[in-house]
Protein backbone atom coordinates (compact mmCIF):
# COMPACT_ATOMS: atom_id res chain seq x y z
CA UNK A 1 0.00 0.00 0.00
CA UNK A 2 1.50 3.21 -1.04
CA UNK A 3 1.13 6.46 1.29
CA UNK A 4 1.50 9.96 0.06
CA UNK A 5 0.07 13.53 1.46
CA UNK A 6 -3.22 12.76 2.73
CA UNK A 7 -3.10 9.30 3.75
CA UNK A 8 -3.81 8.96 7.56
CA UNK A 9 -4.03 5.79 10.18
CA UNK A 10 -1.41 3.58 11.59
CA UNK A 11 1.20 3.08 8.23
CA UNK A 12 1.68 6.62 8.25
CA UNK A 13 2.13 6.53 11.89
CA UNK A 14 4.98 3.81 11.00
CA UNK A 15 6.48 6.03 8.72
CA UNK A 16 6.93 8.75 10.55
CA UNK A 17 8.68 6.81 13.29
CA UNK A 18 11.17 5.62 10.44
CA UNK A 19 11.66 8.96 9.53
CA UNK A 20 12.22 10.06 12.95
CA UNK A 21 14.90 7.06 13.66
CA UNK A 22 16.62 8.22 10.77
CA UNK A 23 16.78 11.96 12.32
CA UNK A 24 13.68 13.57 11.34
CA UNK A 25 11.81 15.50 13.85
CA UNK A 26 7.56 14.42 13.37
CA UNK A 27 5.15 14.38 14.87
CA UNK A 28 3.70 10.97 15.37
CA UNK A 29 0.19 11.52 14.87
CA UNK A 30 -0.81 9.26 11.64
CA UNK A 31 -1.12 12.06 9.21
CA UNK A 32 0.66 12.30 5.72
CA UNK A 33 0.83 16.46 5.23
CA UNK A 34 3.28 18.70 4.59
CA UNK A 35 6.03 18.54 6.93
CA UNK A 36 5.96 14.42 6.20
CA UNK A 37 5.78 15.01 2.75
CA UNK A 38 8.82 16.96 3.03
CA UNK A 39 10.98 14.37 5.30
CA UNK A 40 10.37 11.68 2.66
CA UNK A 41 11.29 13.74 -0.37
CA UNK A 42 14.45 14.81 1.37
CA UNK A 43 14.95 11.07 2.16
CA UNK A 44 14.51 10.28 -1.47
CA UNK A 45 16.38 12.72 -2.42
CA UNK A 46 19.36 11.59 -0.34
CA UNK A 47 18.76 8.06 -1.64
CA UNK A 48 19.41 8.75 -4.91
CA UNK A 49 15.41 7.58 -5.96
CA UNK A 50 12.71 9.38 -7.92
CA UNK A 51 11.61 12.38 -5.17
CA UNK A 52 7.49 12.36 -5.65
CA UNK A 53 7.02 12.13 -2.16
CA UNK A 54 4.95 8.92 -2.14
CA UNK A 55 5.96 6.42 -0.46
CA UNK A 56 5.99 2.76 -1.97
CA UNK A 57 7.84 -0.98 -2.16
CA UNK A 58 11.28 1.73 -3.28
CA UNK A 59 11.27 3.81 -0.33
CA UNK A 60 10.09 1.13 2.04
CA UNK A 61 13.01 -0.68 1.45
CA UNK A 62 15.65 1.99 1.19
CA UNK A 63 13.84 3.29 4.74
CA UNK A 64 14.53 -0.79 5.54
CA UNK A 65 18.35 -0.65 4.76
CA UNK A 66 19.29 2.82 6.36
CA UNK A 67 17.62 1.65 9.69
CA UNK A 68 19.73 -1.39 9.42
CA UNK A 69 22.96 0.69 8.90
CA UNK A 70 22.16 3.02 11.83
CA UNK A 71 21.79 0.30 14.32
CA UNK A 72 24.30 -2.36 12.95
CA UNK A 73 27.02 -1.33 15.27
CA UNK A 74 24.52 -1.90 17.93
CA UNK A 75 23.84 -5.14 17.26
CA UNK A 76 27.67 -6.27 16.24
CA UNK A 77 28.25 -7.45 19.80
CA UNK A 78 25.70 -10.07 19.37
CA UNK A 79 26.61 -11.06 15.86
CA UNK A 80 30.09 -12.13 17.20
CA UNK A 81 27.90 -15.02 19.58
CA UNK A 82 27.78 -17.06 16.44
CA UNK A 83 24.62 -15.39 14.97
CA UNK A 84 24.54 -13.76 12.09
CA UNK A 85 21.97 -10.61 11.64
CA UNK A 86 19.36 -11.06 8.81
CA UNK A 87 17.67 -8.09 9.28
CA UNK A 88 16.32 -5.42 11.79
CA UNK A 89 12.72 -4.15 11.28
CA UNK A 90 11.26 -1.20 12.81
CA UNK A 91 7.49 -0.79 14.19
CA UNK A 92 5.52 0.25 16.69
CA UNK A 93 4.59 -0.07 20.42
CA UNK A 94 0.85 0.07 20.74
CA UNK A 95 -0.51 -1.27 24.96
CA UNK A 96 2.85 -3.44 24.94
CA UNK A 97 2.22 -5.36 21.58
CA UNK A 98 4.37 -4.86 18.48
CA UNK A 99 3.30 -3.94 15.54
CA UNK A 100 5.24 -4.01 11.98
CA UNK A 101 5.57 -3.86 8.24
CA UNK A 102 6.45 -6.64 6.06
CA UNK A 103 7.22 -6.60 1.94
CA UNK A 104 5.14 -9.41 1.30
CA UNK A 105 4.63 -10.51 -2.47
CA UNK A 106 1.45 -10.52 -4.30
CA UNK A 107 0.18 -13.15 -6.98
CA UNK A 108 2.04 -10.09 -8.93
CA UNK A 109 5.39 -10.78 -7.87
CA UNK A 110 5.39 -7.43 -6.81
CA UNK A 111 6.09 -6.85 -3.20
CA UNK A 112 3.43 -4.59 -1.15
CA UNK A 113 3.85 -3.04 2.90
CA UNK A 114 1.89 -5.40 4.73
CA UNK A 115 1.40 -4.61 8.73
CA UNK A 116 1.86 -7.42 11.10
CA UNK A 117 1.07 -7.84 14.96
CA UNK A 118 3.94 -10.00 16.56
CA UNK A 119 2.41 -12.61 18.63
CA UNK A 120 4.49 -14.98 20.34
CA UNK A 121 1.45 -17.30 21.56
CA UNK A 122 0.36 -17.93 17.89
CA UNK A 123 2.37 -20.42 15.71
CA UNK A 124 0.95 -19.86 12.63
CA UNK A 125 1.03 -17.05 10.51
CA UNK A 126 -2.27 -16.08 10.41
CA UNK A 127 -3.33 -13.41 7.58
CA UNK A 128 -7.67 -11.55 7.42
CA UNK A 129 -9.32 -12.65 4.53
CA UNK A 130 -9.06 -9.00 3.39
CA UNK A 131 -5.00 -9.11 3.07
CA UNK A 132 -5.10 -12.18 1.35
CA UNK A 133 -7.30 -11.40 -0.90
CA UNK A 134 -5.11 -8.38 -1.77
CA UNK A 135 -2.13 -9.84 -2.25
CA UNK A 136 -3.90 -12.78 -4.26
CA UNK A 137 -2.87 -15.82 -1.96
CA UNK A 138 -3.53 -19.37 -3.41
CA UNK A 139 -5.97 -21.13 -1.38
CA UNK A 140 -4.66 -24.51 -0.64
CA UNK A 141 -6.97 -26.58 1.25
CA UNK A 142 -9.89 -25.52 4.26
CA UNK A 143 -8.87 -25.99 7.64
CA UNK A 144 -10.53 -25.10 10.92
CA UNK A 145 -9.32 -22.51 13.64
CA UNK A 146 -10.17 -22.13 17.06
CA UNK A 147 -11.76 -18.60 18.03
CA UNK A 148 -13.24 -17.07 20.51
CA UNK A 149 -16.90 -17.66 19.36
CA UNK A 150 -15.94 -21.26 18.05
CA UNK A 151 -14.70 -22.99 15.58
CA UNK A 152 -13.88 -20.29 12.41
CA UNK A 153 -13.70 -21.42 8.67
CA UNK A 154 -10.05 -20.48 7.42
CA UNK A 155 -7.65 -22.15 4.57
CA UNK A 156 -3.85 -23.10 3.95
CA UNK A 157 -1.45 -20.40 2.35
CA UNK A 158 2.04 -19.51 1.98
CA UNK A 159 3.37 -16.26 1.43
CA UNK A 160 6.83 -15.12 0.15
CA UNK A 161 8.12 -12.14 2.08
CA UNK A 162 11.58 -10.28 2.86
CA UNK A 163 13.96 -9.90 5.76
CA UNK A 164 16.26 -7.45 4.65
CA UNK A 165 18.27 -8.95 1.88
CA UNK A 166 16.42 -12.22 2.46
CA UNK A 167 13.39 -13.54 0.74
CA UNK A 168 11.50 -16.73 2.64
CA UNK A 169 8.44 -18.60 1.81
CA UNK A 170 6.44 -19.71 4.54
CA UNK A 171 3.04 -21.64 5.45
CA UNK A 172 0.05 -19.52 6.65
CA UNK A 173 -3.57 -19.89 7.48
CA UNK A 174 -6.37 -17.56 6.25
CA UNK A 175 -8.98 -16.55 8.61
CA UNK A 176 -12.20 -16.18 6.26
CA UNK A 177 -14.23 -14.63 9.16
CA UNK A 178 -12.12 -11.21 9.23
CA UNK A 179 -12.26 -9.24 6.44
CA UNK A 180 -10.37 -6.31 8.52
CA UNK A 181 -8.22 -6.60 11.36
CA UNK A 182 -4.64 -7.29 12.54
CA UNK A 183 -2.61 -10.21 10.74
CA UNK A 184 -0.70 -12.00 13.42
CA UNK A 185 3.11 -13.09 12.80
CA UNK A 186 3.24 -16.17 15.17
CA UNK A 187 6.43 -18.42 16.04
CA UNK A 188 6.24 -21.04 12.76
CA UNK A 189 9.02 -19.05 10.66
CA UNK A 190 11.22 -18.62 13.65
CA UNK A 191 10.84 -22.31 14.46
CA UNK A 192 10.85 -23.58 11.39
CA UNK A 193 13.89 -20.98 9.87
CA UNK A 194 15.45 -21.69 13.37
CA UNK A 195 16.27 -17.93 14.05
CA UNK A 196 16.22 -15.87 17.05
CA UNK A 197 13.87 -13.02 17.25
CA UNK A 198 15.35 -9.89 19.35
CA UNK A 199 12.58 -7.09 20.44
CA UNK A 200 13.94 -3.94 21.35
CA UNK A 201 10.89 -2.25 22.64
CA UNK A 202 12.46 0.92 23.54
CA UNK A 203 14.12 1.52 19.98
CA UNK A 204 11.45 -0.19 18.44
CA UNK A 205 12.79 -2.85 16.81
CA UNK A 206 12.93 -6.26 15.74
CA UNK A 207 15.41 -8.21 15.19
CA UNK A 208 15.98 -11.83 13.19
CA UNK A 209 19.19 -13.62 13.53
CA UNK A 210 20.44 -16.71 12.53
CA UNK A 211 22.72 -19.24 14.30
CA UNK A 212 25.87 -19.42 12.53
CA UNK A 213 27.83 -23.10 13.11
CA UNK A 214 31.61 -21.85 14.39
CA UNK A 215 34.30 -23.27 12.33
CA UNK A 216 36.67 -25.26 14.14
CA UNK A 217 40.41 -24.09 14.39
CA UNK A 218 42.75 -26.33 13.34
CA UNK A 219 45.86 -27.41 16.05
CA UNK A 220 49.32 -26.06 14.39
Amino acid sequence: MDLQKGSTGFLVRMLQEDLNLLGYNLAVDGIFGPLTEAAVKDFQSKQGITVDGIVGPVTWGKMEEAINAKIAERNQAHNQDNHKLLATISGQVVNDAFYFGLPVKNSSGIFENVLFLLDTGAFEMLLTSGTAQELGLPNQGPIEISGVGGAQSAYNTQVTFKLGDNEFTTPAVVDESTSFGINLFGLRFSVDNQLTLQLDLQARTLSFYAYVVPQSKNAN
